[in-house]
Formats: C-alpha cells, structure tokens, sequence
C-alpha cells in the first residue's frame, strides 16, 4: 500500500484539491488581491507576491456567490511548465487554511462526475475520499498549461 502526504485546499464547499509538498510555498490573506489591469473580467486576477504579481486560479465558485460567509485566502503554489524550465508560481484562492492530510491506496475513489469538469479533466491525476468528501489529487503545471489567465501572465 502507497501512503503520502499532501496538502488539502478547499476551494468552495464542494471542491477541495490536494498537491504535493513541493508545490505548497505559502498562505496569503485576501488582502493583496488587485485587477490587473485591462484584465479580461474573471480570468486575469493577480495577486502580489515577494514584488511579484501572481494570476490566482479560481477552482471554485467565486466568492460572491460561493454561499459562504469565508473571507478567502490564496495559496501561492509552485508548478513546473516543462522538464528542465525554472519554477513558476500561481495562487489559488482557497476558503480556509490549508490541512495536512495522509492519502493512501485505501481511499482512492472514482471521480465524482460533477467534479469532473472540462476545466479540470487533463489535470486530474487521481481522487481519494478524506472526511466523507472527494478529494481531487491535480497536476498543476497541466491546469495552468490550459488557463488563459495565466498564460497571459506568464507572457
């Protein structure tokens, strides 16, 4: 039996996500966010960052309408384009403080179909269950590959 550990991201109250070790860099409050401007409305938020502005990826229903009372934090994750090419960042609003979490082989799980969203598809790489909820295990590099927000930023 294979056992990791990860990082569980809540991005609304039906979506949480799990990355590595290697891709969690750090917890931000939700005041940084600013419009970059002349941003398409909805793909090109950003975030400030170590003098850096970051796209934040929204994997959740928007926080207008998400049906919380959550203030949202932003995770900035690392991400790898391609072998060989430096680390790159992007931020991911979440609605709490990340949880360590142990997945093993024994709560993989099929992926809920509602979940299985075009957006998400080619990142999937795996699902578990963690407190009764399914828990998508992505590929970040392969999300942000497919996003416009941040392709646009990473010009």
């Amino acid at each position: 039996m294979s056992r990791s550990e990860a990082w569980l991201l809540a991005c609304d109250d039906s979506l949480s996500i799990a990355v590595g070790d290697h891709e969690m860099v750090e917890l931000l409050p939700n005041d940084p966010l600013r419009r970059a401007a002349g941003s398409v409305d909805g793909i090109a938020d950003t975030v400030e960052w170590q003098q850096t502005r970051l796209p934040v990826l929204e994997l959740g229903a928007p926080p207008n309408r998400a049906g919380t009372d959550t203030i949202p934090y932003y995770c900035v994750l690392n991400y790898q384009p391609a072998s060989g090419m430096p680390l790159r960042q992007v931020a991911i609003r979440v609605t709490r403080a990340p949880e360590r979490v142990d997945v093993d082989d024994a709560r993989v799980c099929e992926i809920p179909r509602g979940l299985e969203t075009a957006r998400l598809r080619r990142a999937i790489l795996s699902c578990f269950v963690h407190r009764e909820q399914a828990v998508l295990v992505l590929d970040i590099a392969a999300l942000c590959a497919d996003d416009p927000g941040v392709l646009a930023a990473a010009g």
